[in-house]
């Protein structure tokens, strides 16, 4: 009997009874297993109680898998995501270029110029946490193969059920080199997407409005200058912002990777260590709620004079008397509302 693991990328109830469910069962049933241990990375609360449930009655244990994208490593030490990053997805490419698909296209001409290749390169694509990509599904191959390593008995078998997708086989043969075996599953049922779907779209813009209003109320400080009191209309202790038009500024879209003063690591802003640019001449914008721009990076960007523009309700954590929010005007009063001032600094650089 060997030990085996089993890893759910995307723990719901339609993925645990019709897939996983049915082969913890007939494992149990046939003794194939001893010990058998099953971990899942994300999914519902309610997803995840019912799933616990059933599977104690198997006698197995479900736990949630944690990690940072820092954390999984390889035994020489390199960082699992780089290595999906510049071998993983080239290998795939290549396996998806040179197979039958593709080269049927390009023998029988049946798209114009370069859009083969075009084609070719744009399908095999993905990150960590990009579900339903072929980069997601060979980064959670390293994901598991790290975790086992770091039980203390390490199981023979390892099995990931990973939601199905196009080239789904270049995902499985990279898989398998690593030693774990993805077993496709039939992907979640957007039930919100599919909802927003069907909401009008004067529906939706009334609802954002209503969100951003909540989102801005309660912070003291106009930042649209002209509108409800003025640009001279502040709270006490509050930053003014430049009454003298900013300029030109260098646009910026931040990931929540600054390291401004870490010169050595990755940073949004890397092209700006060594050239002749001042910090004023650069304008970050933020606008994923998932890397909110917090007091720590502020700061940071207030010390090199750089300024910040939220273009997401949930993308900052600091007041707007600080990072302006840009609220998009509704196209047919665009007319009436004046464009957002930035706070910034113009000093020459000497």
């Amino acid at each position: 009997m060997n030990k085996t693991t089993y890893f759910v990328d995307h723990l719901n109830l339609l993925i645990w009874f019709q897939s996983v469910w049915p082969v913890l069962f007939r494992n149990c049933l046939a003794k194939r297993t001893v010990f058998p241990r099953c971990y899942f990375v994300d999914g519902s609360r309610s997803s995840e109680l019912i799933a616990r449930i059933t599977a104690g009655l198997l006698g197995m244990k479900l736990d949630k898998l944690a990690f940072k994208l820092t954390e999984v490593i390889e035994e020489d030490g390199t960082q699992s995501h780089l290595l999906v990053t510049y071998q993983g997805l080239n290998e795939a490419r290549k396996e998806v270029t040179g197979g039958d698909f593709l080269k049927g296209i390009k023998d029988n001409h049946q798209l114009p110029g370069r859009l083969a290749d075009f084609l070719g390169k744009s399908a095999v694509k993905g990150e960590p946490g990009d579900r339903g990509t072929v980069g997601h599904a060979q980064y959670m191959a390293h994901v598991c193969s790290w975790k086992n390593r770091l039980e203390g008995t390490p199981s023979q078998d390892i099995v990931l059920f990973q939601e199905g997708f196009p080239w789904f086989d270049q995902a499985r043969n990279y898989a398998a080199a690593k030693g774990v075996t993805l077993v496709p599953v039939r992907p979640p049922f957007a039930v919100k997407s599919a909802l927003r779907k069907r909401v009008p779209l004067w529906l939706k813009r009334f609802l954002q409005g209503l969100k951003r209003g909540r989102n801005s109320a309660g912070e003291g400080q106009q930042i649209v200058p002209g509108v409800g009191g003025g640009s001279d209309s502040l709270s006490p202790g509050s930053r003014v912002f430049s009454k003298s038009s900013p300029g030109p500024r260098l646009l910026v879209e931040s990931t929540g990777i600054l390291n401004i003063n870490r010169p050595e690591l990755h940073s949004d802003v890397f092209f700006w260590q060594n050239s002749a640019l001042s910090g004023s001449d650069l304008l970050l914008t933020f606008a994923l709620p998932q890397v909110p721009l917090d007091q720590r990076q502020w700061q940071e960007l207030d010390e090199h004079h750089m300024s910040a523009l939220i273009l997401h309700p949930r993308a900052s954590t600091i007041p707007s008397s600080d990072a302006p929010y840009f609220n998009p005007p509704n196209r047919s009063r665009q007319a009436q509302h004046p464009s957002v001032q930035t706070r910034g600094y113009r000093a020459e650089k000497r």
